[in-house]
């Protein structure tokens, strides 16, 4: 029973690392576009991107226990909706 625990514990550590490398890299990948788009530079499927990661991250990050990570994603994300 122990070491299926290790093993399980081990496993969601692996899933961890994952998801903060890659929302590392999409962020990273977003902050690049920034400039960009802040002088009107963008494309219809930009704002799908960066919607579709905010709902990711609002969804899944307190799973990992980046929850003020997910509470700010969900925030803005909702901007979307008031606009």
């Amino acid at each position: 029973m122990a070491s299926e625990t290790a093993a399980i514990d081990d496993q969601l550590i692996l899933l961890k690392i994952r998801f903060t490398e890659r929302t590392a890299a999409q962020l990273d990948a977003l902050w690049c576009n920034l400039a960009t788009w802040q002088n009107g530079h963008y494309a219809h499927e930009d704002t799908k991107s960066l919607y579709l990661l905010l709902h990711q991250l609002a969804e899944s990050s307190g799973n990992f226990g980046f929850n003020q990570l997910g509470q700010q994603a969900a925030r803005a994300e909702k901007v979307k909706h008031n606009c």
